[in-house]
């Protein structure tokens, strides 16, 4: 006889998959001891055209949700679909297009990116990752994959987990500084999805600051502009919002075509830095949806960090940047989902709410 906890428990396929992929070159065999990325060397050269290559997968899926993972890719998230609906509520790139953009040059849009280090998009964000499988006793699986950032010299560790009837999946991300020094405390997970579709961006909160650490208003901006909906950005060039005030832990995306949404939680204390990313909705934005997929269209950043801000510049602002001291360890963990009803969303976004007020304007001492 097969026991309910059987039937019921999630599964976890270690398989390779095909995709169209548009490849980096070779790398640069001199290590640059001024750069920032020492020890790191950089790639370069990239493919304009797309070549039919196997990919080492890993697939977590129950009854309703389905969450791909991608090794050697940085071992980052490459989607999730909600299996009731079909729709994708992580961004699922269907072809691998690596392009110019992060520490090392190589990068692809798509998925959940695991970046740690130094700030910019991580150094191992294109290359293979040390990575392993395991199914647990309660019925859920668990992929790892983790090393050591060489910056840094931090070991980090994530977990993606999806449990026997979840309609989500956690990610459990582990950072020890190994070294006896400070070292940066820069950490975000970088979650892309569909830029249309109607979409509206759920961010608790009453401001927002840009990468300067400049304050404004959130989500009606001094223009009087409702900033919240992606179709309302048409002006100027990238956005990058970190909003605040928001003491909920959770930020979201509405699709209003779809009646559907994803969300994003943590515990309240566990990661404050909550950022918007969005390309110029123009041509000038328009070139890099071309560079980055073929059929996918526009995508959003949903980004979370340990910090309110990125940049270490915000140093210079209210919103400090600080370290991670000398064998310190850090762990934290997130929750990323779908969401059917618009009710239940807007639930989510007001329980637990604080309004804490806090200075938009430096000391002057």
């Amino acid at each position: 006889m097969i026991s309910a906890l059987f039937l019921a428990a999630a599964t976890l396929t270690v398989g390779r998959q095909e995709f169209p992929t548009y490849e980096f070159g070779d790398p640069d065999p001199t290590p640059l001891g001024w750069s920032r990325r020492y020890p790191y060397f950089a790639f370069s050269g990239y493919s304009d055209k797309a070549v039919q290559k196997k990919w080492q997968t890993v697939v977590l899926e129950n009854a309703k949700t389905r969450v791909t993972i991608m090794p050697e890719i940085g071992g980052k998230v490459w989607g999730a679909e909600d299996k009731a609906t079909g729709h994708e509520y992580i961004y699922f790139n269907h072809v691998v297009k690596f392009r110019n953009i992060a520490q090392r040059g190589p990068w692809t849009s798509g998925g959940i990116e695991l970046n740690t280090g130094i700030t910019g998009h991580f150094p191992g964000g294109a290359t293979p990752t040390d990575w392993w499988t395991r199914e647990n006793g309660d019925g859920s699986v668990s992929y790892f994959c983790g090393g050591i950032e060489n910056v840094c010299r931090t070991f980090w560790q994530v977990e993606v987990r999806l449990g026997a009837e979840d309609d989500f999946f956690t990610t459990r991300m582990t950072r020890y500084n190994l070294s006896n020094l400070p070292t940066s405390s820069y950490q975000w997970m970088n979650a892309a999805y569909s830029a249309e579709h109607n979409a509206e961006f759920v961010f608790p909160g009453k401001d927002y600051i840009g990468h300067p650490g400049d304050p404004h208003r959130w989500p009606i901006d001094e223009g009087g502009r409702n900033i919240a909906f992606v179709e309302t950005n048409r002006f100027c060039g990238a956005k990058s919002y970190h909003a605040m005030n928001g003491d909920n832990g959770l930020f979201a995306i509405w699709y209003h075509d779809f009646n559907f949404g994803a969300y994003h939680q943590t515990e309240r204390y566990d990661k404050y830095g909550r950022k918007i990313w969005l390309w110029p909705l123009s041509r000038n934005g328009g070139i890099w949806t071309d560079l980055l997929t073929d059929n996918d269209g526009n995508y959003t950043e949903l980004q979370s960090g340990r910090l309110f801000q990125q940049p270490e510049s915000s140093e210079e602002s209210t919103f400090g940047y600080t370290v991670l001291d000398a064998g310190a360890h850090e762990e934290y963990v997130e929750k990323w989902g779908a969401v059917r009803d618009r009710a239940t969303l807007d639930k989510m976004a007001t329980e637990f709410t604080a309004d804490v007020s806090r200075p938009l304007a430096r000391p002057a001492d």
